[in-house]
């Protein structure tokens, strides 16, 4: 921002500015500024991208940022041969920060297309958006949307796998892994999903500049349904576009749309620092403030399936209040006739809102008020989208027509699709999700989603090329409908497994189940570890088995099952009465040592001291450092594989190069003390232990730098 700029807007260091003389608008916080213009033609041009970290520019070519069909023809923002006339631009204070809006207005359509953006006090991140409205009593035809398009200087690209389906092949397994690509002059990366979000790639991706800018571009969909991101290298530059291609709505009047939302932005330093750098972006622009609580978590469903009962899980609850457990989640099955196949048959039923009386002869609530008598929080699993056809014409069940379809079938021969893209279908499940929450009060809701399809169903509020689209904005009409009523519910987001891990989702929830693979140990923290490059630790939810491969009441190592599961938001599923007294012992203490770290871990981003760990490679050890920079205090989780050497040395980072620290292991008591700039430069070195391969070092401040003298 410059002396001669005037402040439009400003929220703390957010803010939006003009500079009449030079044509030029900018919105930024104190870590990032963004520049735009209009050339000749009065196209709207990004112009400018710049870290105030390192008070340097990404280069960036003046151009076009988003670009989209109207009535089946392609426009950007601009008169110049478009029928557009510009209107203007305006800065906003909004909720939690600064908008920054230009808008334009094409006559003969009688369409207006507003471009927002929008950021948030300390953020490097900045959030854009179309909104497309119909003046006149005529739909506008809107298709093929670009929500953000830059060409910059090239680098690296690295990125995430989605969950990659259900192989329970740790060997061939692809879930989560960091991937990356030097694209050659003329070469083309695509990577998105047409499904739900992240099936095939996480939504979010990097452009490696460390070794030019110094920095990291980041870019990103904040959406659960379909998109697309395209990555073109043209000689000394790489077109970056984030979209939704294919798709086509009708805009009525009154009916204003609003596109998926993206994100672009600058983390200083090297890509380890890219999940610190989100972190004000998604607690601020995302959460709203809103603190994650990372529960020792009970759940029903890998040791129980459907088979449960009122009594059996009042006396789990109270087994696990000996444990220590804070959360208790009844899983899916609570419901009338489940399990025609199998214990794992929940599909059986799915659709029944009301706990069954036979096995659940007083309700729910009688749980919950247990759970509460016991100092626990209580959850419930839910799949509000899907029902079993069976149910059809029960009085539980929505009307026929709402159910999804494609190309005229339901996609299973069992369970539908409800189409939330359908007004009625979506005003009826959130009747029926009210009604529920009202008589169990849980604390907690488990929403799950484990199966997909795209609705082109005539008769339904969309049209045959946005149902993917109808069906997302209208979750996220219901998830806003039940944070409003339920400010303090805490929501968990699983998809199948890990199939909608997205900023989009990450707006509404409290948790995030990675994978319903949820063993051996390695393939945990090998999820973790890719995950954390963009999501908090504290965010990631895995579950803790006693069976398969590493039982804890007969494995060798229950402290490493355990801690494998603890640098995240911890999760336990078995039969506690199972449980050895050994067993017992060991979940004890990994329930204390993980509410000892919480406070470090709640608030902390993740930060790999090596290479992710191999599922199929045990000759290495994997560590990851969990740092919360607004204290200065880190949490090391180590774990050694079972042929790698009995020493390593951890070098921690971003620590306070000047603040005096004291380095503490779980099992061993104290190890050192000494200077951040020490132990970052020096390292530490760890022995494996007889206790255990995994190792968990607290890095906490002893004492602060002097303050600098005023």
């Amino acid at each position: 921002m410059t002396g001669a700029a005037t402040i439009a807007a400003a929220a703390g260091d957010a803010y939006v500015a003009h500079d009449e003389t030079a044509g030029v608008w900018t919105i930024g916080t104190s870590r990032i500024e963004v520049a735009f213009g209009l050339d000749r033609g009065d196209q709207w041009q990004v112009r400018r991208l710049t870290s105030r970290d390192t008070a340097a520019d990404w280069p960036i070519i003046a151009a076009a940022d988003t670009s989209f069909t109207l009535a089946g023809n392609p426009m950007t923002l601009s008169t110049a041969g478009t029928g557009f006339v510009f209107e203007g631009v305006l800065g906003e204070t909004v909720a939690n920060g600064v908008a920054l809006h230009v808008t334009y207005r094409k006559p003969d359509l009688g369409a207006r297309v507003r471009r927002t953006y929008f950021v948030v006090p300390g953020s490097r991140i900045v959030e854009t958006w179309l909104r497309v409205e119909a003046l006149v009593n005529r739909p506008v035809e809107l298709g093929d949307i670009v929500v953000w398009r830059g060409s910059v200087a090239p680098g690296t690209l690295q990125w995430l796998n989605g969950l990659r389906g259900d192989n329970a092949d740790s060997r061939n397994d692809e879930a989560f892994t960091r991937k990356r690509q030097d694209l050659t002059v003329g070469e083309k990366l695509v990577i998105g999903s047409d499904r739900r979000s992240s099936e095939r790639e996480v939504p979010v991706a990097i452009v490696d500049g460390s070794q030019t800018t110094g920095a990291q571009l980041v870019v990103g969909s904040l959406w659960s349904g379909a998109w697309q991101m395209t990555f073109r290298r043209q000689q000394a530059q790489m077109v970056v576009s984030i979209g939704h291609p294919g798709t086509t709505t009708t805009v009525g009047v009154g009916q204003p749309f609003e596109s998926p939302h993206a994100m672009v932005g600058i983390v200083a330093g090297a890509v380890t620092n890219v999940g610190a750098g989100l972190r004000e972006f998604i607690m601020t622009g995302l959460r709203g403030g809103r603190p994650f609580l990372p529960l020792v978590t009970y759940n029903t469903w890998f040791s129980y399936g459907v088979r449960i009962d009122q009594e059996s899980m009042a006396k789990e609850i109270e087994r696990s209040r000996d444990l220590g457990v804070e959360l208790f989640v009844v899983d899916a099955g609570w419901y009338p006739t489940p399990g025609a196949v199998n214990a794992a048959d929940f599909e059986a039923g799915l659709g029944g809102w009301r706990p069954d009386a036979g096995r659940f002869p007083d309700g729910l609530r009688p749980l919950r008020d247990l759970a509460h008598a016991y100092g626990i929080k209580f959850g419930l699993w839910v799949e509000p989208e899907r029902l079993n056809i069976s149910m059809l014409g029960t009085e539980d069940a929505p009307d026929a027509s709402w159910l999804a379809t494609s190309n005229g079938q339901r996609g299973s021969t069992t369970t539908a699709q409800i189409c939330l893209g359908t007004r009625a279908g979506r005003d009826w499940l959130l009747k029926r999700l009210t009604a529920l929450v009202d008589e169990v009060r849980p604390d907690y809701l488990k929403w799950d989603n484990n199966f997909w399809i795209n609705c082109d169903a005539p008769g339904h509020d969309h049209g045959a090329r946005d149902g993917s689209f109808a069906h997302v904005r209208g979750l996220y009409d219901v998830l806003d409908a039940l944070r409003v009523r339920y400010p303090d519910l805490l929501v968990e987001n699983v998809s199948g497994g890990g199939n909608r891990l997205d900023f989009g989702w990450l707006r509404y929830s409290d948790s995030a189940w990675m994978d319903d693979r949820t063993a051996p140990s390695s393939h945990v923290r090998h999820n973790l570890e890719g995950l954390s490059t963009f999501f908090p630790p504290a965010y990631l939810l895995a579950f803790t088995p006693d069976s398969g491969s590493e039982p804890l009441s007969s494995g060798n190592d229950a402290a490493l099952y355990l801690r494998s599961r603890a640098a995240g938001a911890f999760g336990l599923t078995f039969r506690s009465e199972s449980l050895s007294d050994d067993a017992a012992a060991a979940v004890r203490d990994a329930i204390g040592l993980y509410k000892g770290v919480r406070g470090v871990l709640a608030n902390a981003d993740a930060i790999l001291l090596g290479s992710p760990v191999d599922p199929a490679d045990h000759s290495q050890w994997d560590a990851v450092e969990e740092l919360d920079s607004s204290t200065g205090d880190a949490v090391i989780f180590a774990f050694r594989g079972e042929s790698a050497p009995s020493r390593t040395t951890l070098r921690p980072r971003g620590l306070v190069a000047d603040a005096l620290y004291e380095v503490a292991s779980a099992d061993a008591g104290r190890l050192w003390s000494g200077s951040g700039a020490d132990l970052m430069r020096d390292g530490i070195e760890v022995d494996d232990s007889p206790v255990s391969r995994a190792h968990v070092l607290t890095v906490l401040t002893i004492r602060q730098p002097p303050s600098t003298p005023e």
